[in-house]
């Protein structure tokens, strides 16, 4: 790595260390950290061996299909989702990764490996599984509750924090919207029988 890379991932992984998402790893065996200024772990060699998740991403399309009718909206998006889910004990070795001084092993679900998209999705689906396609839309990270009254809504922001509370889940409250009669959501505005592209996103195209 250049000096200016190597002071950068250093600084990083400090946070990681305070956070108590990885630990050093003792581990004979590990992947490399690339050449970056942003953390990237070269997992090819492990997702090659490991058995795929089939667990079926869902098409965003449909859940425009369950919002177009609503007219209040709510919009969560999980602080650092991935992060949020813990390694079962004696699987974090795997995750080991190496720079120049020392090997790190992941506490957390890391970016980079195989099954960690499917793997979210499924406990999406789990904490959820009442609520979902009723009042709830889940894209990964991002969590839209939609009703036709302030009444329902209110109720179900409140069953819905409920449940991120019980799995110890936390949102991002600075990418919140709550009870609106519109929200941007997965790149689009959603509104009462109204979708449409975000312009922004259009304009950064």
């Amino acid at each position: 790595m250049a000096s200016p890379e190597f002071e950068e991932i250093t600084k990083q992984l400090k946070e990681l260390l305070k956070a108590e998402q990885i630990r050093s790893s003792k581990a004979s065996y590990g992947v490399p950290i690339r050449s970056s200024m942003r953390l990237h772990i070269d997992y090819r060699v492990i997702n090659k061996v490991t058995i795929k998740n089939k667990y079926h991403i869902p098409l965003i399309a449909n859940f425009f299909d369950r919002l177009g009718k609503a007219k209040y909206f709510t919009k969560m998006d999980l602080w650092k989702g991935y992060y949020q889910v813990r390694i079962a004990e004696g699987e974090k070795p795997k995750t080991t990764c190496m720079k120049r001084y020392g090997s790190y092993e992941w506490l957390v679900m890391p970016f980079g490996l195989t099954n960690t998209p499917a793997t979210f999705c499924t406990l999406m689906k789990k904490i959820f599984h009442t609520y979902l396609d009723q009042c709830v839309v889940a894209y990964f990270d991002d969590i839209a509750i939609y009703n036709n009254t302030l009444e329902e809504q209110v109720d179900h922001f409140k069953r819905v924090f409920h449940v991120l509370r019980e799995n110890q889940l936390y949102v991002k409250r600075d990418k919140c919207e709550f009870a609106q009669h519109n929200v941007h959501f997965l790149g689009h505005i959603i509104s009462q029988g109204e979708l449409r592209m975000d312009e922004t996103k259009i304009r950064a195209i």
